[in-house]
């Protein structure tokens, strides 16, 4: 069965500066596939994220965007 982990928690903000908003970046395992989904705009975060599940970038063997818009892209 997959498993589902949160890495990067979204947020909608009314920032004048900035990103007004990102998506939540979910790792997704199966097996042994791992899907990043909506890896957002903050790579600092992400990689932080990732370190903590000690998994490297290149461990990821798919990157899926639900959609193409640039807060959900790094």
């Amino acid at each position: 069965m997959a498993e589902i982990k949160v890495l990067v928690e979204g947020y909608a903000s009314k920032k004048k500066k900035g990103n007004p908003a990102s998506p939540s970046a979910v790792l997704i395992f199966d097996g042994d596939i791992k899907v990043l989904v909506d890896p957002g705009s903050n790579a600092k975060a992400l990689l932080e994220a990732l370190r903590k599940e000690k998994i490297k970038p290149a461990d990821i063997d798919i990157v899926f965007l639900t959609h193409y818009h640039l807060d959900h892209l790094l």
